[in-house]
């Protein structure tokens, strides 16, 4: 692998690092059971739209609003429902993602239509993070 591949999984691993500070604690046996499978790039991919699943469900949900990401159980997962995932998927049609490392800039608006691959890619690990969850839950 050349130095500069190496460098690159290095930075992704470090940023990938960074934002699960951001998520609940449980996501990380998340990313822990797909590391050996999924590429760095792809795991932080993954992390970005968790990212902005919990931070949907702190600004939006009926229940779990107001809850910072960090702060979520696995219990709380079993108040999101179907519906939800719909509403998440609405809402991520009209996301205006924040410019993090260029705050005194206006928000980019990232506005997707349902079922356009992006809004699909974001919706793919955020379900597959859930029914993982709920499958070891159940099986405990």
């Amino acid at each position: 692998m050349s130095t500069y591949h190496e460098e690159m999984k290095l930075k992704e691993t470090k940023r990938l690092r960074e934002i699960q500070q951001e998520l609940p604690p449980f996501t990380q046996a998340f990313f822990r059971g797909i590391a050996q499978t999924v590429s760095p790039k792809s795991r932080l991919a993954y992390a970005y739209d968790l990212r902005i699943f919990f931070r949907y469900l702190y600004e939006e949900h009926r229940t779990l609003g107001g809850v910072e990401p960090k702060d979520f159980t696995v219990e709380c997962l079993n108040e999101i429902t179907a519906e939800d995932i719909d509403c998440f998927m609405e809402y991520l049609s009209y996301y205006i993602r924040p410019d993090h490392e260029n705050p005194e800039y206006a928000p980019k608006c990232t506005t997707t239509k349902r079922g356009n691959p992006a809004s699909w890619r974001q919706s793919v690990p955020c379900s597959s993070f859930i029914t993982r969850k709920i499958k070891c839950e159940n099986s405990k």
